[in-house]
Order: C-alpha cells, then sequence, then structure tokens
C-alpha cells in the first residue's frame, strides 16, 4: 500500500507528513496530481494539499485530478469538496452559518455587484488568500475607502473581489485544530510577531503546541462536520461539573472523565465501527457562581447566566 501527499510543493509539512508514513511501514512520497493520477490505485491513500495559488486568485491545479482518484478506488484524505470549502472564504463562511458554526459575518465587495454596506470596524481580505497577504484592517469609512482603491488593481480582485468580514478583536493569538477520523488529534497555538495584529507565521508569528480547551474542540469538531462530540477532562481530573460552554455550536457534547475517556479512547481504537448514544435529555442545573463577577471582567450588567432562570441582574460586586 502506498501514501502520497499529493500536492504542487515539496514543503516540509508536506515532508514530515511523508516520513510519519514510512515510520508507520508505508512507502510514501510527494507527488503532482498528474503523477499521482498516474501512479496510485485501489486501496492507495492520496492526502490532498493543494494551496492557494501565489497570486491568490483561485485554488492550484489539481481538482479533476482528485476527483478521478477517488472514482478509481484510492482512499482520498482531504476530497475536492473539502478543499474548496476550506479555501473559498467565501464559501467556508455560508458553510459554517449553514451548519450553525459561530462565524464573522462576511460581505462580497466586486466591481458592479451591489453590496450592503458593511459594519466597520472589518478586515479585507481575499477570497481565496494566505500568508496574511493584502489582508487589512479598516476602522473608519476613509480607511476602508483607501483601501478598496489600493486593491482593486490586484490580480485577485479584478477576478473575485474582495471580502470584508466583521472584526474579531485580535488578542495576538488564535488557536489551529486538525480533525481527523472525526477527532481532535492536534492543536497549535500562533503568537502574532511584536506589533502585528495578524498571526501568520509568514509574517513573523510563531507556533507553539497546545492543549485546546473544550469549546474550541466542540468547535472544530462541528466545522468538520461532527455530528456529535464527547470531550474528556485532562489527567487527573474526573470531575464532569466543569462546564462545557458548548451550547453555539450547533453540535450535542458531552464531558467526561479522563479514565473513561482513555477507556472509551482505546475501545474505539479497536472497534472501528463502534457508536455512543448521548442521551437527548436535557437537565437545567443552577450554576453556583451566578452573578459573581469573573475576576477577568470588566463588564457591568449581566446579559444573562446558565442558571435555570435567568434574571439579567447587575453583579453583586458592582
Amino acid at each position: 500500500m502506498t501514501f502520497a501527499v499529493v500536492a504542487h510543493s515539496r514543503s516540509e509539512t508536506n515532508l514530515r507528513l511523508v516520513a510519519a508514513a514510512e515510520s508507520l511501514g508505508y512507502s510514501a512520497s510527494v507527488l503532482l496530481p498528474r503523477d499521482a493520477l498516474r501512479l496510485l490505485g485501489p486501496d492507495d491513500i492520496a492526502l490532498a494539499r493543494l494551496d492557494v495559488r501565489e497570486g491568490l486568485d483561485g485554488i492550484e491545479s489539481g481538482i479533476p485530478e482528485l476527483e478521478r482518484l477517488a472514482a478509481g478506488g484510492v482512499r482520498l484524505l482531504n476530497p475536492p469538496g473539502a478543499l474548496v470549502a476550506a479555501h473559498d472564504k467565501l464559501l467556508t463562511s455560508r458553510v459554517m452559518r449553514l451548519s450553525g458554526v459561530p462565524h464573522p459575518h462576511t460581505w462580497h465587495i466586486a466591481e458592479g455587484m451591489p453590496t450592503a454596506a458593511p459594519e466597520l470596524p472589518l478586515v479585507l481580505k481575499p477570497r481565496f488568500g494566505s500568508w496574511g497577504r493584502d489582508v487589512s484592517l479598516c476602522r473608519t469609512q476613509a480607511e476602508l475607502d483607501n483601501e478598496l482603491d489600493r486593491l482593486r488593481f490586484r490580480g485577485w480582485f479584478r477576478e473575485h473581489g474582495v471580502l470584508a468580514q466583521e472584526l474579531v478583536q485580535p488578542q495576538g493569538w488564535d488557536l489551529r485544530l486538525v480533525v481527523a477520523g472525526g477527532r481532535v488529534v492536534g492543536a497549535a497555538r500562533r503568537l502574532a510577531a511584536p506589533g502585528e495584529w495578524r498571526t501568520n507565521v509568514a509574517l513573523g508569528g510563531i507556533t507553539e503546541p497546545t492543549e485546546p480547551p473544550p469549546l474550541a474542540r466542540a468547535l472544530a469538531l462541528s466545522a468538520a462536520g461532527a455530528i456529535g462530540a464527547i470531550i474528556y477532562q485532562s489527567d487527573g481530573i474526573e470531575d464532569i461539573a466543569y462546564r462545557t460552554y458548548v451550547q453555539s455550536t450547533g453540535v450535542p457534547s458531552a464531558l467526561i472523565g479522563n479514565t473513561d475517556g482513555k477507556a472509551l479512547k482505546v475501545y474505539l481504537g479497536v472497534n472501528a465501527s463502534g457508536t455512543v448514544t448521548l442521551d437527548p435529555a436535557f437537565t437545567a442545573a443552577d450554576n453556583p457562581q451566578v452573578n459573581t463577577l469573573a475576576p477577568y471582567s470588566g463588564r457591568g450588567p449581566s446579559v444573562g447566566n446558565y442558571a435555570a432562570a435567568r434574571d439579567f441582574a447587575l453583579k453583586p460586586e458592582l
């Protein structure tokens, strides 16, 4: 059985994926789409890693070849539909919203196309973007007008227009999670370079391994198309009273202790077709910390809480 990374670049990441496959006993290599179509057969594995084009005007060539690989019996990871939904940021926003996954409001601005006035502040970005290139923050109408004037001569702008996206206030970091086989298998925290609001490594940002919180795990699973999520606690923690804060992810979820979680992981590892049923019954429970001001909060009136009956009261500390 052969494992191939189908890509146009022998990047460090692609070569590490090949090395990881070889360590598991596979014959592995990086193949161009046309070579993969010629060399791979039924039961071989192809990991599609087509990127956006250098000019930010679309996806690298190879989608038809991937479709033919799948039709020919090759086990294709990252199928064409997934790649397009991930690279086309306008499609990404629509898929997320239709799936009930929280996502910044997105407007499409193009020459000759009527568009509702986007709300400021916002971020302008290419429809097929990467590396943080041509991504700009606009806080005023004047900044927005100036950026649109600057970008309208870009080839990608003439081809696809530009996206205006609701600003999520920069924190200096973000999370990247990898979902495979219906599970979160890896996570990294990206830290922005000093003086930079964007976290892209291409702009000087750095990445570090991290243990994502339950909400991030549930969101990642929901975005990847999961129909449910079971999250288990970190080593040594069996308490399941801790809230998962997953009520807005659009995917049912449950939190279990660390011991049970590891046992379930072992079971699913040897019973790939095993199923788990989440009890749909919902039981409301009072939160003992209702109306208690969090140490990191600067808010005034409560906008609601997680008690059985919300009272929208002022926090007593204020």
